[in-house]
């Protein structure tokens, strides 16, 4: 899925939001993917299970360290700063920072919360995430687009950095003698079992998150 291809996911109404309960039950149960929101076929805001954006986060921070180092590669403290954040993005064991940085509010408080949420996405006025979760545990983060854009990225390139790569074990993970990319909409064109298949998980995700569904 490319976060800037609409064409590669389905985008939900912003009224869905108001269905933040729907929407734990199902990060809860294990589909956690995450749900574009957008006023067209453009994503503007993201749901992330919380957990996956601890990954993207890590990744991120990971990313931010390694531009501070490479500006300043004889700094001693980006040095250990980058180190660190290398660590916490490959091990997810360790206790992460990125929860910590979180203000987390109730399913009731989001609803409420919604449609200023709404109004600040279409101006582009929210920087900032927002965290929904019972018991003051996220279980949900609200994440603009282009700070999502950019989580995406980042945790593509620790994905292929030396860093990540030399942690994995040479005898399962074995580069391919030629790797091309795959193509989904051609792929698609040629496959048309493929095309129905794909058709009909966006539809049932559409389904899920349908306002005329359950709460």
């Amino acid at each position: 899925m490319s976060v800037d291809d609409p064409g590669s996911y389905t985008t939900d109404r912003f009224d869905v939001l108001a269905q933040i309960g729907k929407a734990l039950r199902l990060f809860e149960s294990g589909d956690v993917e995450p749900f574009a929101f957008g006023d067209g076929p453009q994503a503007q805001a993201w749901l992330v299970f919380a957990g996956a954006y601890d990954q993207l986060g890590r990744a991120l921070a990971w990313r931010r360290a390694e531009a501070a180092l490479e500006a300043r590669p004889d700094d001693a403290e980006l040095k250990a700063a980058h180190d660190e954040a290398a660590e916490l993005a490959l091990h997810r064991d360790r206790p992460s920072p990125v929860p910590d940085d979180l203000r987390v509010m109730s399913p009731e408080q989001f609803e409420a919360a919604v449609p200023d949420l709404v109004d600040r996405i279409r101006a582009g006025s929210l920087r900032e995430v927002v965290a929904v979760g019972r018991a003051g545990v996220p279980e949900a983060v609200l994440v603009p687009h282009e700070l999502y854009r950019e989580l995406v990225r980042a945790h593509m390139e620790w994905k292929v950095s030396p860093t990540f790569t030399a942690s994995l074990d040479p005898a399962v993970h074995k580069p391919l003698e030629k790797s091309v990319p795959f193509n989904l909409e051609e792929h698609m064109s040629q496959h048309p079992v493929t095309r129905e298949i794909w058709e009909r998980i966006k539809a049932e995700k559409r389904d899920r998150a349908s306002p005329n569904g359950e709460d």
